[in-house]
């Protein structure tokens, strides 16, 4: 079992508040982080990787219940960040190798550590390849390989399904959540759908701080008690409505339009997803 203590840790820009006051125990299992651009998500990664030192806070690591001394948490974690990239001349294979060299991966293991992971993320046929012929989508799958490297206790993946097309990103949400079981896995991303369904806990950062963490159940019972709805017949006519009122979201309901909308009273005739009680979240 694996734990990840993060206790009061804050990132500062000068005045600007990066990341304020962030607090969470991780164990085994996976956690959304969502937020939209500039919540802190990529500065939380930042800071656990060791790309960036805290202003303030700590953060520790623990294999059961010991410590994991700081000068070795490095072999422990595997990233992949927002915007990976190689050396453009490198094939699949030879860039593989290099990082199992530098990951501490024994010479003799590295051929079949390669072909597992290239093996996982669909790109065994692709390793002769140089990385600047690569799709976007094979290098997110690519940069989700290398960050898998000698099975990290802490997997931190940023946009791990960007660019990536349907049929992927249902592979590589089964590939995170079987991984899941045995590690920990965070997980930042825009696509709110991935996010619904493969975790049961979700954080959401909004400018810096930290507007809910939890179950995912639990957010959505909570949005429930302060939205309600309203049909529409036409597209037109929702957005004559919409214009002159906060809509948390809407969509076509056959040739009507459901809007989700703020509530007191909290009168929902059908379910929310994860996407309307985020939104209800970071509006509200």
């Amino acid at each position: 079992m694996y734990t990840l203590k993060i206790n009061n840790l804050c990132k500062s820009y000068g005045k600007t508040m990066a990341l304020n006051d962030f607090s969470f125990e991780f164990e085994n299992g996976i956690y959304g982080i969502l937020g939209r651009n500039g919540a802190g998500k990529t500065t939380l990664f930042r800071v656990i990787v060791g790309m960036l030192e805290a202003s303030s806070g700590d953060y520790q690591l623990y294999k059961d219940d010991n410590k994991i001394p700081k000068k070795e948490e490095g072999r422990y974690i595997g990233y992949l960040p927002q915007e990976f990239d190689m050396y453009r001349y490198y094939s699949v294979q030879e860039m593989m190798e290099e990082l199992c060299l530098i990951r501490g991966i024994k010479k003799k293991e590295i051929k079949n550590e390669i072909k597992k992971l290239l093996g996982l993320v669909n790109l065994v046929d692709a390793r002769k390849k140089k990385i600047g012929a690569l799709s976007g989508g094979m290098k997110r799958r690519l940069g989700l390989a290398q960050a898998m490297i000698g099975s990290p206790a802490l997997l931190i993946v940023d946009e791990p399904t960007a660019g990536v097309d349907p049929e992927e990103r249902v592979k590589i949400r089964q590939l995170l959540s079987d991984y899941a079981m045995n590690h920990i896995v965070l997980m930042s991303t825009h696509i709110v759908e991935d996010i619904a369904h493969i975790c049961e806990k979700v954080i959401i950062q909004e400018k810096g701080r930290t507007r809910f963490k939890g179950d995912i159940k639990d957010l959505i019972n909570e949005a429930t008690e302060h939205l309600g709805e309203k049909y529409f017949p036409s597209l037109k006519e929702f957005q004559e409505y919409a214009k002159e009122n906060d809509v948390i979201s809407f969509y076509r309901a056959g040739q009507d339009v459901r809007a989700i909308i703020k509530s007191e009273s909290g009168k929902l005739k059908s379910e929310i997803g994860l996407e309307d009680a985020y939104m209800w979240s970071i509006k509200g």
